[in-house]
């Protein structure tokens, strides 16, 4: 339903292709999910889950830049001797 929804959500936003990927996931996981391998479902949920994140990639991919270099280092870096 989130997946769906999320589509939906995003409206033209992003593109057809995406669209097209994720319903064809959603599809995928709902068939998976009618059967009882497991294996099987946790592959259609993590494929659905890879598609989705394009969403985000699409909505906020371009905003303000490169966010990794205007964040900076997120550990700590060793220090050299």
């Amino acid at each position: 339903y989130l997946a769906e929804k999320s589509v939906k959500d995003a409206g033209d936003k992003i593109s057809q292709d995406i669209k097209t990927a994720i319903t064809e996931k959603i599809e995928a996981l709902k068939k998976a999910s009618d059967g009882t391998d497991a294996e099987a479902i946790k592959t259609a949920a993590s494929n659905l889950s890879t598609e989705l994140q394009k969403i985000g990639q699409a909505l906020y991919g371009n905003q303000g830049g490169n966010q990794e270099e205007q964040k900076g280092p997120t550990e700590p870096q060793p220090k050299q001797e």
